[in-house]
């Protein structure tokens, strides 16, 4: 009975975990550039059940006993998001699987939020004021005129060449980006290449690739599933009562 008081506990535990992330998703279906969450559950402790023998012959397999669930991390999709039109000249959407470049005061980080702007400075900066990083590395400055953004990257200010818009891809995103603060991306692993990411759109963002009929749903499942953890562990509670003030007294 302990052991079932202890499985149930942790479907408890594994279930409020993925209810944090799916609400995670849901709070974040309009922002742009965001990346839904998921988790793995795997077997907490697995035990080998045998028959002991009668005489002096080996145990007779009876199969394993579980010890209840555990998550693994976050695992984030890195799947791309349904792209909006804004017709704002600064927002840009990617079509591939690059990433917009960063400067921040942690480093450089990440991103497919593609909601530009020029700061006071004439500096192409994302939501936040953080500088976007050209293909040289350096923060964009473009000063203030018509800006055109060509497929490829190139940054047109009044018709003339102010820039190309530098992306990172990466060979496996899930193992080498990490999520960081505002909804950004640390890289971790193998790093960065300057290769070609995609082509730009202009006057787009990329949306959440969060599909809200599936997350409420799962929602709904990790729900049922805990409700089910809780009953579980009612009814254990009231067998181990039974078992301590009936079992052994003395009619």
């Amino acid at each position: 009975m302990i052991r079932g008081l202890y499985s149930a506990a942790s479907a408890l535990v594994a279930g409020l975990f993925r209810q944090e992330l799916i609400a995670h998703d849901l709070a974040n279906l309009n922002t742009p550039g965001y990346k839904a969450a998921s988790t793995r559950l795997s077997d907490f402790a697995t035990m080998l059940l045998a028959r002991l023998p009668a005489g002096m012959g080996p145990a007779t397999p009876l199969g394993r006993l579980t010890h209840g669930v555990q998550t693994g991390a976050a695992i984030t999709d890195f799947s791309p998001g349904p792209v909006q039109a804004t017709g704002q000249p600064l927002d840009l959407a990617i079509q591939g699987e690059g990433f917009f470049r960063l400067r921040t005061p942690d480093g450089e980080r990440f991103t497919r939020d593609g909601r530009f702007s020029l700061d006071a400075n004439g500096q192409l900066v994302n939501v936040n004021g953080y500088p976007v990083l050209g293909a040289n590395g350096q923060p964009i400055r473009l000063g203030f005129g018509q800006v055109r953004v060509d497929p490829n990257g190139t940054i047109y200010l009044n018709d003339q060449p102010a820039g190309q818009i530098g992306l990172a891809v990466f060979a496996d995103p899930a193992a080498s980006l990490q999520r960081s603060e505002n909804g950004l991306f640390a890289a971790v692993g193998a790093a960065p290449t300057g290769g070609a990411g995609g082509t730009i759109q202009q006057g787009y963002v990329e949306m959440a690739n969060v599909d809200p009929a599936t997350t409420m749903t799962h929602m709904l499942a990790v729900m049922r599933a805990y409700q089910a953890a809780q009953r579980i562990i009612q009814i254990e509670d009231e067998m181990l009562g039974r078992a301590v003030n009936d079992v052994g007294r003395v009619p």
